[in-house]
């Protein structure tokens, strides 16, 4: 769309925030039937009943949240064991309920002759993924139980996952007062078990089609120096019909369009153990420029490598204008051409 051309990235021709257009499609008669069929007749009644599900399980998942906290007062060494098993089943509960009956998962290695290792997650891991939408936040809190956070520049703020939930596709720039360090919270989550610490660098949600250009949240963090290893998980939403990533717009009317699906596709990679930086400053690459952020560079590198994602120069910045530039033409407040 010319209207949208200036969040372009002029280096890949990729518009990151914009919803993507589904692939040619079959022009069949048999495929036309079943598209009417799914978006107008089955799809609608289908996605009514998503949300019914949906609804229970939100209620379900509050009530294993509250009983959560009760047995952290009276006995906090079983808090986290049991907050992964109800949390976890929750998340996963609501994956099946939108349509991801199946989740295609495997370790990548970037260096031929590496064996693939699949290493343990501790509480104060740092968890580094591309931020494509609220589907992410559920297989995190599936998988993990993790703390989330939301990245301002150098600082983090953790939140509940229903924060991260409901505000995945925000560009906010100021930091709250309670922002901080990485390493403040890594040292947290290490000394009250919080487990492993989700950081999304992009800051914000693009459409799965490349990465954001990352906020230097690893500027003065050393994962040797806080005893936290770093693992880095790329997500992808293979489609034919609607695609299940969420950068902008109403988010209940996304949902409902996901839900009017018969399934959703998610394929998730892991990037090898062995693989994943280590040090604060990881030996720069030829050709490389300069950074004040070298850890964060890396990590940019290696995760566009493994989930195959070209990376751009627009970021959180260019998204915020963009969402205020789209909520103005959507009110009419931009005239039109």
């Amino acid at each position: 769309m010319e209207k949208f051309s200036r969040w372009r990235d002029a280096g890949t021709g990729i518009h990151p925030f914009l919803h993507p257009v589904p692939p040619r499609a079959d022009r069949s008669g048999l495929a036309m039937a079943n598209k009417v069929l799914k978006d107008y007749l089955l799809g609608p009644v289908l996605a009514i009943a998503r949300f019914i599900l949906l609804a229970a399980d939100a209620l379900i998942w509050l009530a294993a949240e509250a009983l959560c906290l009760l047995v952290q007062l009276v006995f906090p060494v079983l808090q986290r064991p049991l907050r992964r098993l109800l949390v976890g089943l929750c998340a996963r509960l609501a994956l099946l309920i939108v349509g991801v009956h199946w989740i295609k998962v495997d370790t990548a290695t970037l260096r031929r002759g590496l064996k693939k290792n699949d290493g343990s997650v501790r509480s104060g891991d740092i968890i580094v993924a591309n931020s494509a939408g609220y589907l992410d936040i559920l297989y995190f809190a599936f998988r993990f139980a993790p703390t989330f956070t939301r990245v301002y520049g150098d600082r983090v703020v953790p939140v509940t996952v229903w924060q991260m939930l409901c505000g995945c596709v925000r560009a906010e720039m100021e930091p709250p007062e309670d922002a901080m360090p990485l390493k403040t919270l890594v040292h947290r989550a290490q000394q009250q078990r919080l487990g492993p610490i989700v950081v999304l660098p992009e800051a914000t949600t693009s459409n799965g089609r490349a990465l954001l250009r990352f906020s230097p949240v690893f500027r003065n963090f050393d994962p040797e120096a806080a005893h936290a290893h770093i693992h880095i998980i790329g997500f992808k939403y293979p489609y034919e019909h609607y695609c299940p990533t969420y950068a902008l717009g109403n988010p209940y009317s996304h949902l409902f369009r996901l839900c009017c699906q018969y399934n959703n596709a998610m394929t998730v990679r892991y990037l090898s153990p062995s693989e994943c930086p280590t040090t604060a400053t990881p030996e720069p690459r030829e050709g490389q420029s300069p950074t004040d952020d070298p850890l964060g560079e890396e990590i940019a590198v290696l995760l566009g490598q493994m989930a195959r994602l070209r990376r751009t120069q627009l970021g959180v910045a260019d998204k915020r204008e963009f969402l205020e530039y789209y909520a103005h033409r959507s009110s009419g407040q931009v005239r039109k051409r």
